[in-house]
């Protein structure tokens, strides 16, 4: 893990992760403690017979999460044992192809789309090969009021050419700058 980064925000909480930091022999299994079990409440499981690689950048405000990253192929999943909380994560996929599942759905999110996940409901996505993504994590309690229909958004694709994905996006650049 990185030290955090210096930031004009004392309550934005900026953290770094990357396996490049961690030791070859140890790198999967540590990286599913420290930031699947203990940061995402996921199990982590690489591909067999991929390197694998990833590294993360977290950064936490009160009621929000944001972390961005990258990942070779692995299979990211809540089992019921690790479902802590019912915040909602919102999830870009920027690169890559993802097979995500929830609640008896499954989709397919492409480059550029997003997909919503709830972390009271065990699930998760699948990615291929080489994955960057962006997550916003917050409360379902904040959320929740401004949906008509709370449980029919999660894991109901967002357009890669959707306006306000786009905007989002935008908003969330500011934070690395």
């Amino acid at each position: 893990m990185s030290d955090p980064a210096p930031t004009s925000d004392p309550a934005l909480i900026r953290l770094g992760f990357s396996t490049d930091d961690l030791t070859h022999k140890d790198r999967v299994e540590e990286w599913r403690h420290l930031f699947g079990r203990m940061i995402c409440e996921l199990d982590i499981e690489p591909h067999p017979g991929q390197d694998f690689r990833s590294r993360a950048v977290i950064r936490a405000l009160p009621g929000l999460g944001v972390a961005s990253g990258v990942s070779s192929g692995a299979r990211y999943w809540r089992p019921s044992h690790l479902i802590r909380s019912d915040d909602l994560v919102f999830v870009i996929n920027h690169d890559g192809t993802d097979s995500a599942s929830m609640m008896g759905r499954e989709t397919l999110v492409a480059p550029g789309q997003a997909v919503l996940f709830s972390t009271d409901n065990v699930g998760g996505t699948t990615n291929q090969g080489f994955s960057r993504f962006t997550t916003i994590r917050v409360p379902k309690a904040t959320i929740a009021p401004v949906l008509r229909d709370l449980e029919a958004a999660i894991l109901r694709p967002v357009a890669a050419e959707n306006p306000a994905l786009r905007l989002l996006g935008n908003y969330i650049s500011v934070l690395d700058d």
